[in-house]
């Protein structure tokens, strides 16, 4: 449970890590899923060359509007004198090119972990708080059409049957 924007939001999670067994039914999570989290090691390259697959996936299978971040994990490991083999430009490139919220994280730190969860639920928020608007518009352009439309209009008020 997590404390957003005055109200308590729950978030379900689920993690596959990129594992090909799981991948029968991550299809059926990505048709309602709200937010996606695309995530590499940058200490390995090929997790990093597998995000275009994973976007393309999500793209082919989720909504239109879910909100995708990308992290680059395992940043701690950089200091215990493993390679980076992905830089910090390349992964904000990537998210640029995709349109993904990008940011750098250590799950075993928890550097950037809440900071990660919480930006994605904020853009969630916020999409959903345009759409509601943008629904609740058309809605209401919608009954102002019918109360301007002359064949809407009640007998005896002026219509077609006086």
């Amino acid at each position: 449970m997590l404390f957003l924007i005055g109200k308590n939001v729950q978030a379900q999670i689920w993690d596959t890590a990129g594992q090909e067994r799981y991948r029968a039914i991550t299809n059926a999570y990505y048709r309602g899923a709200l937010g996606a989290v695309l995530v590499y090691s940058v200490t390995d390259r090929s997790s990093f060359n597998n995000i275009p697959r994973w976007f393309r996936e999500l793209r082919e299978y989720a909504n239109a509007d879910v909100v995708l971040l990308l992290l680059g994990n395992k940043v701690d490991l950089i200091d215990q004198g493993y390679d980076r083999e992905v830089t910090y430009e390349e992964g904000r490139q990537a998210a640029e090119e995709f349109g993904l919220i990008f940011m750098e994280t250590s799950a075993l730190s928890g550097i950037n972990v809440d900071t990660g969860f919480t930006t994605l639920l904020q853009f969630i928020h916020k999409q959903n708080t345009l759409k509601a608007n943008s629904m609740a518009e058309q809605k209401k352009n919608q009954v102002d059409l019918q109360n301007t439309n002359p064949n809407n209009q009640q007998a005896g008020k002026g219509g077609c049957c006086n």
